[in-house]
């Protein structure tokens, strides 16, 4: 028997909402990347239609990769809703902390898109457990949020496209890492993760790409040709 899929229904809402995801926040290199979407009521149902749904969801087969499926997505969704790109770097990340500086991202996308639609959201809708801070906008917190509402997913989507695609530019650099498969997480053999770790027994850290508060990065030495 062929396992269900899950499809994502569409956030009720009358007011201007934002939804938000972030990828990227428990990997070993470059920025937590958030994604802010709004998605006018009448428009919600289209993305459902263009495919929008967790990013973790899309899976490698033998016509196309997850992320090739995960840009195709993208492009269709992007007429049927405004969305912006918040970012925190590694610095910020080391700085002050992964979750205030995922909230400093996601503080980021929402100026961004605000500005952009000219209007302030009522409502945050965001994806997992982190409330952001330094905010007085009413939020909701949806475990799973991606994988259940469209608007989360669409956003989920965009955030990881950004993202990876970043990612593999890197590797195109510093191809010892494994970004191409690891997205610059690190650790196990999940995913080419380990790769990761012996790219950094073997060349060094990149200064302004690593966080040296993830995973005892600053034990490695700095990689020699480092700008």
């Amino acid at each position: 028997m062929k396992k269900q899929i899950s499809i994502p229904e569409v956030f009720p809402t009358d007011r201007v909402t934002f939804f938000l995801d972030e990828v990227g926040r428990g990997a070993w290199a470059h920025d937590v990347v958030v994604a802010a979407t709004f998605v006018p009521t009448y428009y919600a149902p289209r993305l459902i239609e263009a495919g929008a749904k967790d990013s973790k969801a899309f899976k490698d087969s033998k016509k196309s990769s997850a992320h090739q499926k995960r840009l195709e997505v993208a492009e269709a969704i992007k007429p049927y809703c405004s969305y912006e790109i918040g970012r925190a770097s590694p610095q910020e990340i080391d700085e002050m902390n992964i979750y205030e500086a995922t909230c400093l991202a996601m503080r980021r996308a929402i100026a961004a898109l605000q500005e952009q639609i000219e209007c302030r959201p009522a409502l945050l809708v965001v994806d997992g457990k982190l409330k952001i801070s330094a905010t007085r906008i009413s939020q909701t917190l949806i475990e799973k949020g991606d994988a259940r509402f469209v608007q989360i997913g669409a956003a989920s989507v965009l955030a990881k496209v950004c993202r990876d695609s970043e990612m593999m530019a890197l590797h195109e650099r510093y191809p010892w890492y494994g970004w191409d498969s690891n997205k610059g997480y690190g650790g196990s053999d999940k995913n080419g993760w380990s790769n990761h770790l012996e790219g950094l027994r073997t060349h060094g850290s990149i200064p302004g790409i690593h966080r040296y508060s993830f995973g005892d990065i600053s034990r490695f030495g700095i990689h020699q040709g480092a700008a």
